[in-house]
């Protein structure tokens, strides 16, 4: 059902192999995630037990639907099996929905930011105004792709301009929308600096290492 455009197999960034993954009941420590960190740098990552790399693709919303999300990944113009591609976009919004369900978040943008916010990268790698560009995205495609309030599109476009310079916002719709982005930047990161997530999201040891685990096997990614 996902998206497959791209067939190349060459990976981005950081990737660790399935078969070196170690179960979370053998990691001591787990409070301060040091030596998670350091099994990471060193090939292998930690994951909790039971936990499955195989996910169902996201159940269509709202926003998402199966013609959107094709329109999004024809027009994305880098490798789709890169960092940024339509795997990185359906984490990000597994991410987002999971912190809806503990807040009072703008579901409806923050699922708009995770299909959107990287959707006009034209560079892997330094991109400052791709966020900008998603913006001005959104905007061509409201009211018909998507229809949102001014205070909802407000949001989105702000969220997007914003969302690579390591700010916090106080309006918890951003807020989510970037700490749903964050909770990604396992596999192209070392470290996770939770100073920028949310104050509530910093607590939860177990939504921060699942999402890690998601990222380091590049849930959503087809074979």
């Amino acid at each position: 059902m996902a998206w497959k455009k791209n067939k190349d197999k060459e990976l981005d960034g950081f990737f660790i192999e399935k078969s070196s993954l170690k179960p979370m009941e053998t990691l001591e420590n787990l409070s301060n995630n040091s030596n998670y960190w350091k099994a990471k740098t060193e090939g292998h990552a930690y994951i909790p037990k039971n936990e499955t790399t195989e996910l169902e693709f996201p159940k269509f919303s709202e926003i998402l639907n199966q013609k959107f999300f094709e329109y999004l990944a024809e027009q994305f113009s880098l490798d789709h099996n890169g960092a940024h591609g339509y795997h990185h976009w359906l984490r990000v919004l597994y991410n987002g929905r999971l912190l809806c369900s503990r807040n009072s978040a703008n579901i409806k943008v923050v699922e708009l930011f995770s299909l959107l916010h990287d959707s006009k990268r034209s560079n892997k790698k330094s991109d400052p105004e791709h966020g900008e560009r998603a913006a001005i995205f959104a905007e061509t495609m409201r009211g018909t792709w998507f229809t949102v309030t001014d205070k909802e599109m407000q949001l989105l476009q702000d969220a997007c301009i914003l969302h690579s310079e390591g700010l916090r916002d106080k309006d918890v719709t951003i807020q989510t929308c970037w700490d749903a982005d964050r909770l990604d930047n396992y596999y192209t990161e070392v470290d996770l600096d939770f100073s920028l997530l949310s104050d509530d999201l910093a607590k939860q040891e177990l939504i921060i290492l699942e999402a890690g685990q998601r990222a380091l096997t590049q849930a959503f990614k087809s074979a």
